[in-house]
């Protein structure tokens, strides 16, 4: 289970940076391996995981972007 400053963290980068949130939140786990903050890179998986679990509850096209407007029919 995530806690809510999982969950927001993962919706703020799926808003900012769309289809390439789940890469943003790996490259930030990379970083922090890289220096040896194993907590760090623990945080940025678990965003990871949350970003992936958001998307697959929506429909492809809500994915893509959160904040695409709904055409008028």
């Amino acid at each position: 289970m995530f806690d809510t400053k999982t969950r927001d963290i993962a919706r703020m980068l799926m808003r900012t940076h769309g289809l390439r949130a789940h890469a943003v939140a790996q490259e930030h786990a990379a970083q922090a391996r890289a220096k040896g903050d194993a907590a760090g890179a623990d945080h940025w998986d678990r965003v990871g995981r949350r970003i992936h679990e958001l998307r697959a509850g929506q429909p492809a096209s809500s994915a893509a972007s959160a904040t695409a407007p709904t055409p008028i029919r």
